[in-house]
């Protein structure tokens, strides 16, 4: 059963998001979380505008609210929106990635709580803001999706998130709605072929070497830049610690193209 959805948007997000909410169908058995960035200081009308466009209800929640399925639960402005089990958290914390609300706050913490219950999707945006969090969805168990980048507005987004893991869904937003209903319902998903994605990837980034380990249900990155340390991200903290260059033999290496020096893992 897949039944927690969590979406993160940025620049260029709210059309991607509005026909995605649009095409859900009435009764979808599933919980709905959403952050978009925002000016701190902005009004949000965005639950009212999606109540519209859709069948399901969206809200503000208020901290420690409980979960129900059918809702939309959208971050108020310069608050972190987080998953808890059984309930949602609203709050005030630290900024992520220099921002609050966090796309990568509320991934984490929706597949620490869910597991394999998990579909996390990126939409359009031009930060890495979310990237880190879908890699925590993905060595969880659950189900990535990518808005293509052919198609979005900025696309920087859905390239970061294809530069760190294999997502298993690259598709324009009017497909989200009938591959949601499909993944929630439990049956096959839609074919979906990600040669166009692919081939919107950026190619003028240098090839680097990057390794990925699982211990346990943490999953590690390491992401070398020609030197005698790497960045060393693990997915299920906050902080981002550098350490010698290990043992190619303990670990699986594979090709991955990023910017080297860049913190891309969030």
């Amino acid at each position: 059963m897949r039944d927690i959805i969590v979406i993160g948007a940025s620049a260029g997000g709210i059309e991607p998001l509005s026909k995605l909410v649009g095409g859900l169908a009435p009764g979808i058995r599933a919980a709905l979380f959403v952050v978009v960035h925002i000016p701190s200081d902005a009004n949000s009308a965005l639950p009212q505008m999606l109540t519209r466009l859709g069948t399901l209800p969206a809200l503000h929640p208020s901290n420690g609210e409980p979960l129900k399925r059918g809702r939309i639960y959208v971050a108020p402005p310069d608050r972190h929106l987080v998953v808890e089990r059984a309930r949602v958290g609203v709050n005030v914390g630290p900024k992520e990635n220099r921002r609050r609300p966090s796309i990568d706050l509320l991934f984490r913490t929706a597949a620490r709580s869910y597991g394999a219950r998990v579909i996390g999707i990126l939409l359009s945006g031009l930060s890495d803001d979310g990237s880190a969090g879908l890699a925590t969805i993905s060595a969880r168990g659950g189900v990535t999706i990518v808005q293509d980048p052919a198609e979005a507005r900025f696309a920087q987004m859905s390239r970061n998130a294809m530069e760190l893991i294999k997502v298993d869904h690259c598709v324009g937003a009017d497909a989200m709605g009938p591959l949601l209903m499909s993944l929630v319902s439990g049956g096959p998903a839609p074919l979906v072929t990600d040669e166009q994605c692919l081939r919107n990837k950026s190619s003028k980034q240098p090839w680097i070497t990057r390794w990925n380990r699982r211990d346990s249900d943490v999953q590690t990155v390491a992401v070398s830049c020609g030197k005698s340390t790497m960045r060393r991200y693990d997915f299920n903290v906050v902080s981002v610690t550098r350490t010698p260059l290990p043992d190619s033999r303990t670990l699986s290496p594979i090709r991955s193209k990023s910017r080297c020096g860049r913190r891309s893992a969030g």
